[in-house]
Formats: C-alpha cells, structure tokens, sequence
C-alpha cells in the first residue's frame, strides 16, 4: 500500500470511529504523505491581502492573523473547510498514523549556530522539516529565516519565548500576532497556521486562544535534549539515542537550532545525519507536517 493511501485509510478510520460531532475534538483527520512533489497552495500558505476588517469574534479565522486584520478568508468561505480548522482543540504530539511516518522539526530561539549544517544535511537526505521560529529569531537574523524558508516550511513559537504562567490572555495573542508580523517581515512569506508553546507548556483555554487566532497547537513526541548543550550533561550520542528510543509511527521529533547559554557546539546539527540514517535503515520515512493542510474536510469542496 502506498504512503498516500495508508494514510488515508487510517484517516477514514478515525472519522468512522469518531462519528457525526468530531468536529470539536482534538485532530484526527490527517493525511499525511510523505517528501515528494510541491505541495499545493492554499490560502493559508500564499500572502493575503491586508487590508481586509477583522472577522467576527464568532468565526473561527481560516488563517493566522486573520482576526488581527492581518488577513481574512474570502467572504464566502466556509471555516469549517478550512484544513488548518480541522487541527483544533488540543494539542498535537504525535501524527495519529501506523505507516512508518515521521516528522523532524526545528525550534530556532537564541542564534544560527548550525542551521548552515542542518540546512545542507536536510537537502543531501531529501529530508522535509518544520521550523518553529521565535519572533526575536526573526528579528534578528532575517537572511537566516529567508534561506529556511525557501526550503521548508516554518511556523510560529511565541515572541520571545516566555513562560505561559506569566501571560495575560492578550499577552499571548500578541505574543502570537507579533512573531507573524516578524515572520513575514523577515521571511516575505505568511508562515504555516501552526503554534508551539514555550517549553511545550499548555493549558486547553491557552490553545483555544491560540486556535482563535486561525492556529493549530502542534508539540512534539520526543525531545532530543540536545539543546542542553555539552555543559548540560548532552552529547551527540545521548541526542541521537533519545530520537533512536522514541522511534515510532507518527512520531513528531523536536530539535534545536542555536545555543544558549552553553558556547559549544550545536548538537542536534551533529547529530542530525545519524539520526536522518538511523530513521531510514528503521524503514521510516520523513513527512512533512505541510502535509496537513493538504486535504479538504469530508462534505467540503475538493474533498
């Protein structure tokens, strides 16, 4: 059976099994595929208009940044079909599939350091991944967010990286509208409708507000760690064992790009080609998360 249609057996699966009111639930109904040709474009990965009003507080927006005024759905549109919609209501950690799938993704919050390396090592495996960007990152090294973002898909991971505990409902949304301001600056291109948490510290009202403002809360299965750095107790053998142990389908694997307060080395770049290697002689395949957006909900147009 095909990547494609594994997938999307299990999909109609999950929709059987959930039944007529599954729209509120957390997201199930995904068809994941894995690297291959360019993904379709849709409204929520080309630039909109930003001129249009914002749309009414009880209209879930189709994109992120659309209840800013940032950019709207068409009028006629039906939110509901929107495929970002279909990703709400709590958090996502792993991709609900029994095919040998998984996803890398990038959290990129202090510095460049190995992002040269995990770039040309992405590109000589044929590997997809997600980047999930500070706001500050953005700021601060805009040519970096441009070549990444030529090359994968990236997203949304706070401002400046604070804990939840200390924001406001309206701290949070700006701590949102304000890194998709800096993104699209930095990147000239609308990021992917999808959020990570600080330190992946959620609560279900702080995805809600997360998923108002047209994003889907997309964590992580396992962390490598390697952000700790030598001086934290990591290596590069620790980094890669972690991602070998959690090897699984679906799984949504979490990596760093930059160090912080350790000056050595970054080891999920020096750890990115075993652990690239030790996924495909495992017989897994990399997906990319883009992949989420490509279906139409069941009933909609396209579907």
């Amino acid at each position: 059976m095909g990547v494609r249609g594994g997938i999307a057996g299990v999909a109609a699966a999950l929709l059987l099994t959930l039944g007529p009111g599954a729209a509120a639930a957390p997201a199930q109904r995904w068809d994941i595929r894995a690297s291959g040709p360019p993904l379709p474009v849709t409204r929520c990965n080309v630039a909109q208009p930003t001129t249009a009003p914002a749309v009414p507080t009880d209209r879930r927006p189709a994109c992120p940044g659309a209840a800013a005024g940032l950019r709207a759905a068409p009028d006629d549109a039906d939110p509901d079909c929107e495929p970002v919609n279909r990703l709400f209501g709590g958090e996502i950690r792993r991709i609900p599939t029994e095919e040998p799938l998984v996803a890398l993704t990038f959290n990129a919050a202090w510095n460049e350091d190995g992002l040269a390396v995990v770039l040309a090592e992405l590109r000589r495996q044929h590997a997809p991944a997600t980047f999930f960007l500070t706001g500050e990152f953005a700021d601060g090294h805009p040519a970096a967010v441009r070549a990444i973002a030529a090359e994968h898909g990236v997203a949304n991971h706070s401002y400046d990286h604070p804990e939840l505990a200390d924001l406001t409902p309206d701290d949070l949304r700006a701590q949102v509208l304000d890194t998709d301001r800096a993104i699209r600056r930095a990147a000239g291109a609308v990021p992917l409708p999808f959020y990570r948490f600080p330190f992946s510290d959620t609560t279900p009202d702080a995805i809600a507000e997360v998923n108002a403002l047209g994003y889907a809360d997309i964590e992580f299965t396992q962390d490598t760690k390697g952000y700790l750095g030598l001086d934290g107790g990591m290596t590069v053998d620790k980094a890669v064992q972690r991602a070998v142990d959690a090897l699984r389908p679906g799984m949504i694997l979490q990596m760093h790009l930059g160090t912080g307060a350790d000056p050595g080395p970054n080891l999920d770049a020096q750890a990115l080609p075993r652990i690239v290697e030790a996924i495909h002689a495992r017989g897994y395949r990399i997906t990319d998360l883009r992949a989420l957006l490509d279906e139409p909900a069941s009933g909609c147009s396209g579907a």
